[in-house]
């Protein structure tokens, strides 16, 4: 039986634009048993790694210069100044890491090859770090800015929102569990507010509407909770903020459990073959 976790709930179903279905997929095929031997013997001819594994493994200088760039990410009340932090991470992260390839430190094949290039002055330092910037470390450290950003602020964010309201956030952090004969659905929810789950939500840019994979990810955990309502609390930069009141609705939730139900009937009919071409794909 599958597990699917609510944060990737709607990726699966097609329904978020900013991460392929087939990579969510690749997540649950991942904590399968059957496919682990396969994406292990990926691994080893490839040399490949999962996003995570690159962004755990990643050489210190470049973790110092992420946790420099989410410090300021946090204080910032604006999205020109969260995009512009993310472009200076960049540019820090591609000069330390070539200087440490430069030096001969530890570093990853990309830099260790433009190094080469440098030494043999086929190239040079200005011309390799601009295209470092678009490396495969540099490009996954540098999305973690807005996910660490997000998750360091959700306790102020809940504190204020309890302080505004007069109504307590408990809960947070919670274990929220679903099972049924086709699959299991697990995940964490931020809180619950006056008998509703909160789901809070830190943007660097202001969204017209609320994106449709935030409220099928809400949903998720209103379905494991107990068939309870929801809110989706947004904040913007400037401190603006959207409140969006989800009640329970089984239409609703019909709509999402038959869609995980075909997924996990593509995932048990999956063969080797096209397993192989997931993970190949999700190999950085």
């Amino acid at each position: 039986m599958p597990v699917f976790y609510a944060s990737e709930v709607a990726a699966l179903l097609g329904l978020n634009k900013f991460k392929e279905k087939d990579e969510a997929i690749f997540r649950v095929i991942s904590k399968i048993n059957k496919f682990k031997p396969l994406i292990q013997y990926v691994k080893l001819e490839t040399g490949g790694q999962t996003a995570r594994e690159i962004v755990e493994t990643a050489p210190d200088i470049a973790k110092q210069c992420l946790e420099k760039a989410v410090t300021v990410a946090v204080a910032s009340t604006t999205q020109t100044d969260i995009v512009n932090t993310i472009k200076s991470f960049k540019k820090d992260a591609s000069e330390s890491l070539l200087k440490s390839a430069l030096d001969g430190e530890a570093t990853t094949p990309e830099f260790k090859a433009a190094a080469e290039r440098i030494q043999k002055k086929e190239t040079t330092i200005e011309k390799e770090i601009k295209n470092l910037q678009k490396s495969v470390v540099v490009d996954l450290m540098s999305q973690e800015i807005q996910k660490q950003r997000g998750t360091r602020m959700e306790s102020t964010v809940e504190d204020a929102h309890a302080a505004s309201t007069g109504k307590q956030v408990s809960n947070r952090g919670d274990r929220a569990y679903f099972e049924c004969p086709e699959y299991t659905l697990f995940g964490y929810i931020d809180g619950m507010q006056d008998g509703a789950i909160l789901e809070t939500k830190n943007r660097k840019r202001f969204w017209k509407e609320p994106p449709q994979y935030d409220l099928v990810q809400l949903r998720c955990y209103m379905k494991m909770k107990g068939e309870i309502d929801g809110i989706l609390l947004e904040c913007f930069p400037g401190d603006s903020k959207r409140e969006t009141t989800l009640n329970w609705d089984d239409a609703e939730w019909e709509k999402i459990h038959t869609g995980l139900c075909n997924v996990s009937s593509e995932i048990g009919n999956l063969t080797y073959e096209e397993a192989e071409m997931i993970i190949r794909k999700y190999l950085h």
